[in-house]
């Protein structure tokens, strides 16, 4: 006869129990779990939940009409571990089929790997709520984040205001998210970020924009005339005339340097009464001297 010998088990949750024997004489044969509690079982294989902890002495007997063999050990019935897990994140209303895309993230905030096989998420409202077992093989590393979807966990999350437990294969709440407003837009999330819960907006097209292209960055009055000089000393083929430009095509008279000025010519022309053959206008803004009154003389 072999049986499986367990180490330990779960308070509040069903372990599982195992044994095979063969007959060369005959292939019925009896099988009786006594679990130590007061408890029996008649299958080869069972299941059986303890309600206390403590030291149990488990015992199979196997037979037939004419031989029994009998087989015990000692189980040690623990209260079930409390890991450190919580729900980080939720995205009740996703774009599209809810079935699609809603999401629960958990964490696991302990120092050990953790099978979520077993437990359950459950979901609802104060009203009513309800328990979906986690069916998938799925771990959690130590401090590592984990999406369950709807193909792992059967879930449904109203897209107002819900109620979201995190259920122990015992059945004891280890965490719960409460979530409530009045137009949750499509695909935002409901994050705890540095320990308070947060709404985060999905991204738009503007937000991405801004992303992509920084806003432009505000100029001083300074930096705007600095940048206007350089606009004008760019723009250097628009029509008219600019200040300090020639055309190379065009020869340039320089009048020589000399000591006689228009208001000597003036003073001559006078004096000699000969205005009346001057009749021209006379332009006291010569090249060497500037003057920053000109006088005209119209006669």
């Amino acid at each position: 006869m072999k049986i499986t010998k367990l180490k330990y088990a779960y308070k509040d949750l069903y372990t599982d129990f195992s044994a095979k024997a063969k007959d060369k004489e005959t292939k019925k044969l009896r099988y009786t779990w006594d679990f130590g509690d007061g408890k029996k079982s008649y299958l080869a294989k069972t299941s059986h939940k303890y309600f206390d902890t403590g030291k149990y002495t488990v015992t199979l007997t196997v037979g037939d009409d004419s031989q029994t063999v009998v087989k015990s050990f000692v189980l040690a019935v623990k209260k079930y571990p409390r890991p450190d897990l919580e729900i980080v994140k939720t995205v009740p209303n996703p774009v599209g089929n809810d079935s699609d895309g809603e999401i629960v993230e958990i964490r696991n905030n302990s120092g050990k790997k953790i099978e979520l096989q077993g437990w359950k998420i459950a979901s609802g409202s104060d009203d009513k709520i309800y328990n979906h077992p986690i069916s998938s093989e799925i771990s959690l590393g130590p401090n590592e984040t984990k999406t369950i979807t709807r193909e792992i966990c059967k879930f449904s999350l109203n897209n107002k205001h819900g109620k979201i437990q995190l259920v122990m294969p015992d059945g004891k709440v280890t965490n719960v998210v409460e979530y409530q407003k009045e137009k949750i837009a499509d695909d935002e999330a409901y994050v705890k970020i540095d320990g308070e819960w947060h709404w985060i907006s999905p991204p738009t097209s503007q937000n991405e924009a801004l992303q992509a292209s920084p806003p432009e960055k505000e100029t001083s009055s300074d930096e705007e005339d600095s940048n206007k000089s350089n606009e004008d000393k760019n723009n250097s083929d628009e029509v008219g005339a600019v200040l300090g430009v020639t055309d190379e095509n065009v020869s340039y008279y320089a009048p020589p340097q000399t000591g006689y000025t228009p208001e000597d010519e003036f003073i001559f022309f006078k004096f000699f009464g000969l205005m009346e053959y001057k009749k021209k206008d006379f332009n006291f803004c010569p090249i060497n001297s500037p003057t920053s009154n000109p006088i005209a003389l119209n006669k």
